[in-house]
């Protein structure tokens, strides 16, 4: 959204509406996985992830999408991939995402 704008004004529309749209990927990827369809799940958080690298919450959708469609290894490589990426930049990951990577039996920085 207007990227050759640099007025405050045009920076915080951009990152407000990332937020939604990382907000929005995220919820439906926990809707869908909800309903039982973990391989669309996936493909809206890695949207979210796409979107933003540092959100948590889609690497922890993306993550459980990956252990709710049986493949546990991806889902390992999700979540220590979030952790990588936190870690690259200064953040500690949050208890939650500390829970999750503990249950897949990954390892985070």
């Amino acid at each position: 959204y207007l990227d050759d704008i640099d007025a405050a004004w045009a920076v915080l529309t951009r990152l407000r509406l990332r937020s939604l749209a990382v907000s929005a990927a995220c919820r439906i990827a926990e809707l869908v996985a909800a309903k039982g369809e973990p391989e669309q799940a996936a493909t809206y958080a890695r949207s979210a992830q796409h979107i933003d690298p540092l959100s948590e919450r889609a690497g922890r959708a993306l993550a459980a999408a990956f252990d709710a469609a049986g493949d546990r290894s991806a889902a390992r490589d999700a979540i220590s991939h979030l952790g990588a990426t936190l870690a690259a930049n200064e953040i500690d990951p949050s208890p939650e995402t500390r829970r999750l990577a503990d249950r897949l039996g990954a390892s985070l920085p």
